[in-house]
């Protein structure tokens, strides 16, 4: 009996031995193929489901025309109207700052933690793969990145300005600052 185990752990020892001693850039080649199989198999796929979408959503619109295209004609006059209104006209005005200001408190609201020190787009170099053009490291990894990129592009980049050294700086904004800190 003692024998037997002993084989059986000098055999596990062999077969061990041998795994490791396999290229590690085989086993990264072979992985990285499974890798590029499995997301060509999931891009086909997504396509496959779209193209179901698309018909099927594309034959509910033709099936139901003479609901929806009824309802858009008799209420044309309406739509127009809140069009024009909205647009040349300030009637709407407390509507859309009512509507920004439940916005802003939502979103200021779920993003309480400490990384979020900006509250605007970003910017992204559309000329790099990743978008980034600081090269920064601490940077590179930070949640803000498009965002400091923003205020580098307008004011060094677009502003013609080498740094910010002996510069008045006012900041007007609605976010927490993070801009202001990165610029100074």
């Amino acid at each position: 009996m003692g024998q037997a185990i002993g084989d059986v752990k000098e055999g596990a020892r062999r077969k061990f031995k041998e795994f490791t001693d396999i290229d590690k850039d085989k086993i990264y080649a072979k992985y990285s193929e499974i890798q590029r199989d499995l997301f060509t198999q999931v891009k086909q796929a997504r396509y496959g489901i779209m193209t179901v979408l698309g018909i099927f959503f594309a034959g509910f619109l033709l099936f139901t025309s003479p609901i929806w295209m009824t309802i858009l004609f008799l209420n044309l006059p309406l739509i127009l109207g809140v069009f024009f209104l909205s647009m040349y006209t300030k009637i709407f005005n407390p509507v859309i700052k009512l509507f920004w200001k439940g916005a802003y408190g939502l979103f200021s609201m779920f993003y309480q933690k400490s990384d979020l020190t900006l509250i605007n787009v970003g910017y992204a170099d559309l000329k790099k793969d990743d978008g980034i053009f600081l090269k920064n490291n601490i940077l590179r990894k930070s949640f803000d990145r498009n965002r400091l990129q923003l205020y580098h592009h307008c004011l060094i980049d677009n502003g013609e300005l080498e740094d910010m050294r002996g510069k008045t700086i006012l900041e007007t904004g609605c976010g927490r600052g993070g801009g202001l800190n990165y610029i100074v």
